[in-house]
C-alpha cells in the first residue's frame, strides 16, 4: 500500500471511538484534504484501501469503525470532491 493511503487510514483510524457525527465529519474533512493535496490519486483508491483494511480487521471494533468510514465514502457525504461524486448513490 502506498504511504499516502497508509496516512489516510491512520487519520481515519484516529477517529475511532468518537461520536458517529464526529467520525463522519472527520472522514469527510480528511477525504477533502487528501484529494486536494494528492489530486492524482484515483478517488476509488481511498475506498479500496478501506475495504482491504476491513478484511484484515474483520470481527474487530476497528472493522466496525472502518465500515462507518466506508459508508461516508459511498454516501458522497463529502460532495464537491471527485470521490464523493464518483461514489454517490444514483
Amino acid at each position: 500500500m502506498d504511504a499516502r493511503m497508509d496516512a489516510f487510514l491512520r487519520d481515519v483510524r484516529e477517529l475511532e471511538g468518537n461520536a458517529g457525527t464526529d467520525v463522519r465529519e472527520g472522514v469527510s474533512r480528511h477525504l477533502a484534504t487528501y484529494e486536494r493535496d494528492f489530486p492524482y490519486i484515483a478517488p476509488a483508491s481511498y475506498r479500496e484501501c478501506v475495504v482491504e483494511e476491513i478484511e484484515r480487521q474483520k470481527g474487530t471494533p476497528a472493522a466496525v469503525h472502518l465500515g462507518i468510514v466506508l459508508q461516508v465514502i459511498d454516501s458522497g457525504a463529502f460532495a464537491g470532491t471527485s470521490a464523493g461524486r464518483d461514489h454517490a448513490p444514483q
